[in-house]
């Protein structure tokens, strides 16, 4: 007992402080990073020196030069329907023009 008759909290409550410790080990990393500033620091510094070298490496064009490959195919089909143009034109000629590279 202390004073004004509560119990001790460890006696008490033990879910409470099994709920406290594991609050703690989630901020284990928090507290090893403020306890080791001079490492964060070195590691943060690390990062910034590789990403300035990758930048710097990193090929660049300022007119970069890509290939759209596109093209219109008309085809006449004069007396049918959308679906035999569909089955008979348009899916044949599709899988012909998908085989090339």
């Amino acid at each position: 007992m202390t004073l004004w008759g509560q119990t001790d909290a460890r006696t008490f409550a033990p879910e409470i402080l099994m709920k406290f410790e594991i609050m703690n080990r989630k901020y284990s990393v928090i507290a090893w990073a403020l306890r080791n500033r001079q490492i964060v620091f070195l590691i943060i510094g690390l990062l910034v020196v590789a990403g300035v070298i990758a930048l710097v490496v990193m090929p660049k064009q300022e007119q970069p030069e890509f290939t759209i490959r596109q093209g219109v195919v008309i085809g006449v089909y004069p007396g049918a329907t959308s679906l035999e143009v569909e089955q008979q034109l348009t899916k044949p000629l599709e899988r012909y023009l998908f085989t090339f590279p």
